[in-house]
Order: C-alpha cells, then structure tokens, then sequence
C-alpha cells in the first residue's frame, strides 16, 4: 500500500521577484531531491489574488495556453502540474479543456487538489487520455495537533483500504514537526511512502503514456 505524499514547498511564481533564488532551488532539486511539479495557481470563489499567470475563467483557450507555457519554463523539470486555489477555474469545463490538452502535449500529468465538489479536473482529465489524481486528504487544513492526528489517521484509513491515498500538506513548521514524529510508524503498518511521479511511472494505465512524452523530464529528476 503506497501513500502519495505531494508537498507544495513554495508559493507559486515567486521567482517573478526572486529570480537568482529559483535557479539555486531549482539546481538543488535537480541534484537532491524528488519529482517537482508546477503549482499553477488558478481563479478562486473568493477572488484571492493569484499573482502572475494566474488563469481565469474568463480567459480564452489561447491565452490559458501561454500562462501554462511560460509558467512551465520557470519549472523545466516539471513532470505534472497540480492546481494552487483554483475552486472557481477547476469547475468550467472550457478552461480545464485548455489547460489539460496542454498538459497532455507536454507529456505531464495532473493532480486536481479539489479546491471544490464540483472540479472538472480528473473528469476531463480522463476523457483526454492524461495521467491524473486526485487529491484525497488534505492534511493540515488546520494547524492544530489533534486535527493533523484526525488527518493523518484518515490518510492511513484510506490507504489500506484502496490501496493508495493523495495526501496534501505544506511546510508549516507544525507540520513538518509532525511528519517527523508520526512518519516513522508507516513501515510497522505496512504502508510505504512514495511521490506521485512514482505512482504514475507505475500505474499501468499511465506508464506507456509518460515513458513516451515524458521521459527527457524524467531523466532530469533524481533520484526518482
């Protein structure tokens, strides 16, 4: 039983003001760490500020095109693109149309955080042929000890029930201490912990679809 543990580390398209900060990151990731993904942020029900390239659901699909492009070129050895925000982008059917075709030409695959009940991302995602999931726990919506145990609990529940589990959370400080308390009890429950690029390099459905469009990127990310 696997868990698929996705981390978003840092706000999206910070390098727009910190520049020489992302090239020493994404060295070090190149060099060091797992599979990076591209947390693309899109329009949310609130109408939270996205930054740069945020995409909305006014936007044509042209012009959805041109933001994933030139987001992707900041992240050149993204594998897959997964929703920042997005509960309003994720529920119309045109712009996700856009969005998932580029993904597919770019031989990525797509991690729908669920934002919303009502995202169109694994749905459209399927019908297009690309390689997707979708968020199934997210762990630390709250920051406090007994809900990051309920969370955590849920994870492990899910798991040994399906088989796998997508789990999201972010590098709170709380969270990480956390992590480095309750990680360690996995192995004894039998569950293993692994990235999303790992589960779709192994899923049969989806692995002759990444080794054909993917595996210049792939090569790039070590180890996987």
């Amino acid at each position: 039983m696997s868990l698929l543990f996705l981390s978003l580390k840092k706000l999206p398209f910070l390098y727009f003001r910190k520049r020489r900060w992302l090239l020493k990151l994404r060295s070090a990731l190149s060099k060091k760490a797992g599979p990076v993904m591209l947390h693309m942020p899109m329009q949310a029900q609130s109408g939270k500020n996205m930054g740069p390239l945020g995409l909305t659901t006014d936007m044509f699909a042209g012009a959805i095109t041109y933001n994933l492009r030139k987001a992707m070129k900041s992240v050149p050895n993204a594998v897959g693109v997964n929703n920042h925000m997005g509960s309003a982008f994720t529920g119309q059917q045109k712009g996700m149309e856009a969005l998932l075709k580029e993904v597919k030409r770019q031989g990525l695959f797509f991690v729908d955080s669920r934002t919303t009940v009502l995202t169109k991302g694994e749905e459209i995602a399927q019908r297009l042929g690309v390689p997707s999931a979708s968020r199934q726990v997210f762990l630390d919506h709250k920051l406090e000890p007994a809900f990051l145990l309920k969370q955590f609990n849920h994870m492990k529940r899910i798991a040994k029930k399906n088989g796998h589990v997508v789990v999201i959370g972010h590098p709170h400080p709380e969270t990480v201490d956390f992590l480095k308390t309750h990680l360690p009890s996995l192995e004894k429950e039998g569950l293993t912990l692994t990235s999303v690029a790992d589960y779709f390099s192994h899923a049969p459905k989806v692995a002759s679809s990444l080794a054909k469009n993917a595996i210049k990127r792939l090569r790039l990310i070590t180890p996987m």
